[in-house]
Formats: C-alpha cells, sequence, structure tokens
C-alpha cells in the first residue's frame, strides 16, 4: 500500500477537548487521508493533511494532463483524456472504549468564479483493523468520471475533505463527527458545523466539439470545395 503510515500524535494534540470520560478517537495526525485520482495508469494517491509520506499532497495541486511537445501542462480534453475520482483511505485510531464507526471522503466539483454546489460522499466498502485500536476505512474504487461531467471549456476547482462517525463507547447513539484538518489537528463537528479542514486541486479542461459535429462541419467544408473547383458546363454549339 502506498500510503506510508507514521507516528501517531497523541490525542491531546489531534483532538478539541474531550470530556475527561472518554479517551479520545480520530484520525492519524501524519498520513491519515489520501485521495485517490485515475489519470488513465491507475490509482494514484495524493495525501490530506500533513504527510511524510512520499505521496504528492492534494492541497494546491495542478491536476492537467502534460504536453511534452509544449513543454508544459494542457487542459483536460473531454472524451480523450481520463480524470477518475477513485476514492480514498482513511487511518483512524480510538481507545478507551471509543469508537470510530465509518470514514467517508466529501467531494464537488464547481468552475472557477461560480457559486460552488452540495458536496457528495463517497462511503467506505473496505474495513481493516490494524491493531491497538487503529483502523482503515477505504473505498478504492468508485470510478467517478470527473471528466464526464463537466458543461463546459473552463478552469475548475475539485474540492474534498475527509471525515469520519464516532461514538463514545456509552451504548448511545451516535455522538459526533469528526474532520481531518490540514494540519494534523482533528476537529469535532460541534453538533454539525461547518467541515473545518477542505482541501482543493485545480484544473483546466477543454471540451472539443462532438465528433459527429466535427464530421458534418468536415463535409460541409469539403462541399464547399468542390462546388468552388467546379468548372462551368461548357456548350458545344
Amino acid at each position: 500500500m502506498k500510503a506510508l503510515l507514521k507516528t501517531l500524535i497523541c490525542t491531546g494534540l489531534c483532538l478539541l477537548p474531550l470530556s475527561s470520560a472518554h479517551g479520545g478517537f480520530g484520525f492519524y495526525a501524519n498520513s491519515g487521508s489520501f485521495i485517490l485520482l485515475d489519470f488513465g495508469s491507475g490509482n494514484q494517491y495524493f495525501h490530506l493533511g500533513p504527510s511524510s509520506a512520499g505521496d504528492p499532497a492534494f492541497q494546491g495541486a495542478r491536476l492537467n494532463a502534460s504536453n511534452i511537445e509544449d513543454g508544459g501542462p494542457i487542459p483536460f480534453r473531454v472524451g480523450f483524456d481520463r480524470l477518475t475520482l477513485n476514492g480514498f483511505q482513511n487511518y483512524t485510531f480510538e481507545n478507551t472504549g471509543d469508537n470510530v464507526l465509518g470514514g467517508n471522503l466529501s467531494y464537488r466539483v464547481y468552475r472557477v468564479g461560480a457559486t460552488p454546489g452540495a458536496f457528495s460522499t463517497i462511503s467506505w466498502n473496505s474495513f481493516a483493523s490494524l491493531g491497538g485500536g487503529n483502523e482503515r476505512h477505504q473505498n478504492i474504487n468508485a470510478n467517478i468520471d470527473i471528466l464526464g461531467a463537466i458543461p463546459e471549456s473552463g478552469e475548475y476547482i475539485l474540492e474534498a475533505f475527509a471525515w469520519a462517525e464516532a461514538d463514545y463507547g456509552d451504548g448511545g447513539p451516535l455522538d459526533d463527527i469528526v474532520w481531518a484538518g490540514p494540519s494534523g489537528n482533528i476537529f469535532q463537528s460541534a453538533g454539525g458545523s461547518a467541515p473545518i479542514g477542505v482541501f482543493q486541486a485545480s484544473f483546466a479542461v477543454e471540451r472539443l466539439p462532438e465528433p459527429s459535429t466535427v464530421g458534418l462541419l468536415g463535409v460541409g467544408v469539403a462541399l464547399l470545395r468542390v462546388v468552388r473547383n467546379k468548372k462551368p458546363l461548357q456548350v458545344e454549339e
């Protein structure tokens, strides 16, 4: 697995203050969450928040394709290039009877300058116990075609944040939701407040005319050339 798991910072540094009756829960402060993107050659892991892993950071990333001939990045071409959101990996800890009940990734895509819409959520479909209350929740085959949903050419933002449901282990209902913060801290939702730690990557899109339209245009141009080049009919006396 490409996610390199490093030191787990203690609960007191990772959580907003909890009651002393609870041990704690949250994300790994180092390499705690990853978003998975596929550009056509398999999943590439981008870390959310701080990480000493070798994977690139998602925050501030420029996701465009690279054109060797032009020597730099070029827009994704809808119908030719690939930008697939394949999911996430979340690494969490729990102790003293507290429980992390799931891991999720919420995301949205919007054009630069436009009002962002609502977040969509990818839920975990695979769980692994790593021992000592450490867990991994993931979904690595969500297969969400980002480019296919882009309506027009332009500059776009892919925005995402990781979160998990948690319970104090007291036998009651779900107690809280925690967000993976940008500085390695874990923040509680405080009864449903807005998420803290939203990460952004940008990309450009070029939506070319549909092949059928290009073909019709080509036929039209060819007919015009034939008409222009056609010699007048010669009538013999």
